[in-house]
């Protein structure tokens, strides 16, 4: 016969067992808040045409070769447009303007 876990009453204390001690809970607690409270940098672009306020979520700083970085984030941009430009959303988009 298969146990399920509600008819096994030592499966919860398997679980507490996991947690090492009340710090573990307490660590993760503030690495959310920590990750709730980033801001991120934006920058504001705009061309004759198109305003747009872009919002780096990515550390491109970590690309130390400036060529690379500038590849790098040109190649997100072009990402980021093209499945844009997949969406219902950029449909309506061009049906409205």
């Amino acid at each position: 016969m298969d146990l399920k876990e509600a008819d096994n009453p030592n499966k919860l204390d398997n679980k507490l067992d996991n947690i090492k001690n009340i710090d573990d809970i307490t660590n993760f607690d503030d690495l959310e808040q920590e990750l709730l409270g980033i801001e991120y940098p934006e920058i504001e672009l705009e061309t004759d045409d198109i305003k747009l306020i872009l919002t780096l979520k990515k550390d491109y700083s970590k690309i130390k070769d400036l060529e690379n970085r500038k590849k790098e984030f040109t190649k997100d941009i072009n990402d980021f447009i093209d499945e844009f430009v997949a969406t219902p959303e950029f449909n309506e988009l061009m049906e409205y303007y």
